[in-house]
């Protein structure tokens, strides 16, 4: 194929020169002109761009998953001002938190008066999943202390760790469950 024959709007480099071309006529269109029309060879470009990077490899990892629920938040939450709501759940997230980090797991999110921890998203350890889990009665433990100290009727009666490998396989999940 002749580069007569070959479609600019296909070859990256063809493209290019168009842009640096089209750009270098400023001084006859004017900057609105140009800029209208490079903005769509430049997204061209993007996509052609994108397009020619070859796909991620899709890895199987395996992560542990914690989630921990605060029993009697709701009920708090009805009897007080939402201010002090707020601050105390930011405290006792606070803390949460720590004890996440101090077994090597990260927060995900925080989902009302529950919290999703990871351990393994990112690097894997072979101790991940007795991490959680240790990590789990931390936090039964912290919140009976952030109660006592708050002054407050919460508890964590369950802190549930799952185990599971992601990248289309099925999920191995192992529950805990405290009373």
């Amino acid at each position: 194929m002749s580069s007569i024959d070959a479609d600019p709007a296909r070859d990256p480099a063809q493209l290019r020169a168009a842009i640096t071309a089209l750009d270098a006529q400023r001084p006859i269109l004017g900057n609105a002109v140009v800029d209208a029309a490079l903005s769509s060879m430049r997204a061209q470009l993007d996509a052609l761009e994108a397009a020619a990077r070859p796909a991620p490899q899709q890895q199987r990892k395996q992560a542990t998953i914690l989630f921990a629920d605060i029993v009697g938040f709701t009920a708090l939450s009805e009897r007080r001002d939402a201010e002090e709501v707020t601050e105390l759940i930011n405290d006792l997230w606070e803390r949460i938190d720590g004890v996440v980090a101090t077994f090597g797991g990260r927060i995900d999110k925080h989902i009302g008066d529950a919290v999703m921890a990871l351990w393994g998203s990112e690097t894997t350890r072979e101790d991940d999943p007795e991490q959680a889990v240790r990590a789990a009665l931390a936090i039964q433990a912290e919140v009976e202390l952030f109660g006592e100290a708050a002054r407050v009727a919460v508890a964590c009666r369950r802190a549930s760790t799952c185990k599971f490998a992601w990248a289309s396989t099925p999920a191995r999940c192992c529950w805990a469950r405290w009373a």
